[in-house]
């Protein structure tokens, strides 16, 4: 429950490209009709709306590391300015630090693994979407940075 005052960050566009039609939105229709309806609903509530793009996926092509949010980004942005709401970018900030540290130093942050490391994952995991807590903390920390310049009155 929120309340007036408060702040909701919102985060999504991961899973809106993929072409099950239960996950996929269309990034200038769909996916820009969700983040109004969020916001105009908890704008009713008093509460204070950021939106944050995706962060980057590790996804390398020939060394480099490439976009896979096709223009979701962009549309979030554009919602942004448009219901007057703060907006931090995360998916060119993210990708452009995973191609400065470099495919194999960047393993360490996702949950891309050999067995034995975590228990509930005995044989490992290939995932270069999700966190390990080393890539949450670096990413809190990124997002904590940009609500700083934005001087969000819940950073001190």
């Amino acid at each position: 429950a929120c309340s007036s005052g408060d702040y909701v960050i919102i985060q999504f566009g991961h899973n809106e490209t993929k072409p099950e039609l239960h996950r996929h939105t269309f990034s200038q229709t769909t996916y820009k009709l969700n983040l109004r309806w969020f916001i105009r609903n908890l704008r009713k509530k008093g509460v204070n709306v950021v939106l944050i793009s995706s962060i980057a996926r590790r996804r390398f092509e020939n060394g480099v590391c490439v976009n896979t949010h096709e223009d979701y980004p962009e549309a979030m942005k554009q919602v942004a300015e448009e219901e007057g709401v703060s907006f931090i970018e995360m998916s060119e900030r993210t990708r452009k630090y995973l191609n400065e540290v470099g495919e194999q130093e960047s393993i360490k942050y996702f949950m891309n693994f050999g067995p034995g490391i975590y228990p509930n994952y005995p044989n490992g995991k290939e995932d270069n979407t999700h966190l390990r807590p080393e890539g949450a903390a670096l990413i809190a920390n990124m997002i904590y940075n940009e609500c700083k310049k934005l001087k969000l009155e819940f950073v001190k």
